[in-house]
């Protein structure tokens, strides 16, 4: 009887299917989809811990800058040019860097070159105020982020709330903003509790319960 060498079965070919790589390619789309919200979230609470900690420095340059100055807070120099600067350029003097007048997050000095600053001044204390002058330095804001193609370096309160939010950048940091207080300590907040119940963008007593804003000039 004739016999027949047996046959071996076939080797699979290396490599994947079509549908193999589809559905690979579908759970990396999906994990990115996962992944990359949270990716940008730590990024962006890092810069955020940056600019904290630019904000705390420039506290600690108001306050050097008060005690040779009789208690006073700096105020914003106009330059007879009108040459872009901010009010910042007055302590560099006392922290030893230019750095810190650049929030990370903030995108204007690479498109507007008269934005000078991250961080604006509260026009209210542009007129030689004291920490006297201040009945609540501890819940009065002293300085905000500004929005990134803003120019100048201070921002009006009593102009009102929708100026304020064109002069300020009130969500820069996932939802909200750094804040420098007239006390000299840092901290993040959402705009609505800058406002409410209690109007931390002002000094006097009337006025920090108006949320309105008034008719002063700045």
């Amino acid at each position: 009887m004739q016999s027949f060498p047996a046959r071996s079965p076939k080797r699979r070919t290396s490599g994947f299917t079509l549908i193999e790589l589809l559905v690979v390619i579908a759970i990396i789309a999906i994990l990115a989809a996962i992944l990359f919200p949270v990716f940008a979230k730590a990024r962006e609470r890092a810069r955020q811990t940056s600019c904290t900690n630019n904000e705390k420095q420039i506290g600690i340059g108001v306050t050097l800058y008060m005690q040779e100055w009789d208690d006073t807070y700096p105020i914003a120099i106009h330059k007879e040019d009108d040459a872009p600067h901010a009010w910042v350029e007055q302590l560099y003097r006392y922290v030893k860097t230019r750095d810190l007048n650049k929030c990370p997050s903030d995108s204007g000095f690479d498109e507007e070159p008269t934005h000078t600053t991250s961080y604006f001044m509260n026009v209210y204390f542009n007129g030689g105020l004291t920490m006297a002058d201040v009945p609540e330095p501890a819940r009065t804001i002293y300085m905000g982020e500004s929005s990134d193609l803003r120019k100048g370096d201070h921002y009006h309160p009593m102009l009102g709330i929708a100026r304020m939010k064109e002069e300020l950048s009130t969500a820069r940091h996932n939802g909200g903003a750094n804040y420098l207080f007239a006390d000299s300590h840092v901290k993040w907040m959402k705009f609505e509790p800058t406002i409410e119940p209690v109007n931390l963008h002002e000094i006097s007593a009337e006025s920090r319960g108006n949320t309105g804003g008034g008719s002063h000039g700045g």
